[in-house]
């Protein structure tokens, strides 16, 4: 499958949610749920990991600010 060929290329996380998305749009309108859910269920997972990534970067951030 193509989308699997663009995971693969290990886009970034806003990439991947994006994908995610499409392909759950896609799969809904072709009534397989189950997949949908799969997909929602990636999306879920890698909003996660971009939000940890996001509050590490803050954190270290501030960290610094506090530091000076």
């Amino acid at each position: 499958m193509f989308a699997n060929k663009i995971f693969k290329q290990n886009p970034n996380l806003e990439d991947k949610i994006s994908g995610f998305e499409l392909l759950s749009e896609i799969k809904f309108k072709l009534k397989n749920y189950q997949e949908v859910f799969s997909y929602k269920d990636s999306i879920f997972k890698t909003n996660e990991n971009l939000n940890e990534i996001n509050n590490a970067k803050l954190f270290e951030n501030n960290k610094v600010k506090f530091e000076i």
